[in-house]
């Protein structure tokens, strides 16, 4: 992400608005050595966006798994402009319905319970989604395959 704020004529990066914000500062030195405020309700908006982000020179860059924030928060923005693969991802999930049954691998031997099955169908969803997921040994989902009857 790369953005601009704008006092008037005065444009401040980023990077100094995240710095701004990561202080709660509610203020900021511009260019010219005057102050601009910073709106509490952008602040209060902004201030989780800003912290997930990493900065890389003028930009901020974000995880795959931070789309739906972003979307929630571009659509706020006055004027935004995303990549193409942004608008793939953001269309892809803007059309889920449900998530498809997955057939079990080749080879596989045992029975799943259909709780079981729900997450192996879950954690193929995050990955064709490109979302991290894990199943811990304390969700009680059951990772211990049955035997074949």
């Amino acid at each position: 992400m790369r953005a601009n704020v704008n006092y008037g004529e005065l444009a401040v990066a980023l990077k100094d608005i995240r710095q701004a914000v990561k202080k709660r500062e509610k203020y900021i030195k511009l260019a010219d050595g005057s102050i601009g405020a910073l709106p509490e309700d952008w602040i209060d908006r902004y201030r989780h966006l800003l912290a997930l982000g990493d900065e890389h020179g003028e930009d901020l860059r974000f995880s795959k798994h931070h789309i739906t924030l972003l979307d929630q928060l571009l659509s706020d923005a006055d004027r935004a402009r995303t990549d193409e693969e942004f608008e793939r991802r953001r269309e892809k999930l803007r059309g889920f319905e449900r998530i498809d049954p997955r057939p079990l691998p080749q080879g596989f031997i045992g029975e799943l319970r259909p709780y079981q099955k729900f997450g192996y169908d879950w954690l193929h969803f995050l990955r064709e989604y490109g979302f991290g997921g894990c199943l811990a040994d304390d969700m009680g989902t059951g990772k211990t395959v049955a035997p074949p009857n």
